[in-house]
């Protein structure tokens, strides 16, 4: 697990091919789900750019860090 719920992520929105990222942007955390039959964890984020929620893998999301916090 990368992060816990309530964390500030950046996620991306890859094209099929898993290469070339589609779109981006900030977003929370609101819940993580763990695949039983995959060792695979799923994240429900919210994304700030378009007000709703999507699930992401953990290979499409980070943790943001903004460099001006952390002064």
């Amino acid at each position: 697990m990368i992060c816990e719920i309530g964390s500030l992520i950046k996620w991306y929105d890859y094209y099929h091919d898993n290469n070339v990222v589609r779109d981006s942007g900030l977003g929370l955390v609101l819940k993580i789900q763990k695949n039983k039959y995959f060792d695979c964890i799923n994240y429900v984020i919210f994304r700030n750019k378009y007000n709703d929620t999507m699930f992401f893998g953990e290979h499409e999301i980070e943790i943001f860090v903004d460099k001006e916090i952390k002064k």
